[in-house]
């Protein structure tokens, strides 16, 4: 399972996540996606079929408004 951080979580959730679950986490800082717009993030997450880790509720908010995007997400919060 790939997960990706979000901005508001700290990048080094990812490492904990690698390196005591074995999964493979990214921080979005670090795929230099860190300042990239959510649909942005969007089309990225699904293109490499990932699960979004996040604690921004308008992250959220859009996916629960808009049917036409599909995404893994796990929210924080």
């Amino acid at each position: 399972m790939k997960i990706w951080i979000d901005a508001q979580l700290p990048p080094t959730l990812a490492n904990w996540l690698t390196e005591t679950f074995g999964l493979e986490a990214s921080a979005l800082r670090d795929l230099e996606l860190r300042d990239a717009q959510d649909l942005e993030i969007f089309e990225a997450a699904r293109s490499e079929n990932v699960v979004i880790m996040t604690k921004d509720s308008d992250f959220c908010n859009t996916l629960m408004k808009d049917t036409t995007l599909s995404l893994n997400l796990i929210p924080i919060r």
